[in-house]
């Protein structure tokens, strides 16, 4: 991160407040919980701030990820180095998925999605688009396609974000890894982290996570 989007996510962290967007909105966390996603957010792009109001007349601030965005440099890169490989590519925000297509249709980049907003028969065609070798990569909601989906083409997997829910996490691996495991020599994946912000954190949370977990299981499994 540089400028204006390192700042604001200085800001956030040392003050809990940042302000972000051309007219200079004044994003607050109200607790560090709040914090921690405001920080995951900004890993990712800088940001853009609107004051919506709700149903209940409240007023609320809409927060959109925008332009810059190193992890979608990153991301850019990366494709080109594994480009022809059947992939899938992994996002935990929908709205950051958004600014990804809209970086891939300036690039010309043909691929398939999967989000929580699509109807069952969506879904399936864009399966069936990948599988069928019709785009090489398809773009996946972690929460919206962690289950019910086979996608076995994909030798390799792209983390552009990943969850703080360790059971999702390990229910999306399984989409290519389970059977995929049997189709291909390997299975690997390339995560994508910025540095120096809470996405190392995550990352070493989630291992830590896993490690006792696991740590708890198998004596059970053994027994």
């Amino acid at each position: 991160m540089k400028g204006k989007h390192l700042k604001a996510y200085n800001d956030m962290k040392k003050q809990l407040m940042a302000e972000t967007g051309e007219d200079n909105v004044v994003l607050f966390a109200q607790n560090h919980m709040v914090k921690a996603g405001r920080l995951k957010q900004l890993a990712q792009s800088y940001i853009e701030t609107a004051v919506t109001t709700n149903d209940e007349g409240e007023e609320e601030i809409e927060v959109t990820p925008i332009e810059p965005s190193p992890k979608l440099d990153l991301l850019m890169d990366t494709l080109q180095d594994v480009e022809g490989t059947p992939l899938l590519v992994w996002f935990d925000s929908v709205k950051f998925m958004r600014l990804a297509q809209a970086r891939l249709d300036k690039e010309g980049t043909k691929y398939a999605l999967i989000d929580g907003s699509m109807s069952a028969e969506k879904r399936y065609q864009a399966v069936q688009a990948f599988q069928g070798g019709e785009v090489d990569m398809i773009l996946l909601s972690i929460h919206a396609a962690a289950e019910g989906v086979t996608l076995t083409r994909a030798p390799l997997a792209i983390d552009v974000e990943r969850s703080w829910s360790l059971l999702l996490e390990d229910q999306r691996r399984k989409r290519n890894n389970r059977i995929g495991s049997e189709i291909h020599d390997e299975i690997r994946t390339i995560v994508l982290m910025t540095k120096d912000t809470i996405e190392e954190d995550q990352f070493a949370d989630l291992a830590q996570k896993r490690e006792t977990r696991d740590q708890v299981i198998s004596p059970l499994s053994v027994s």
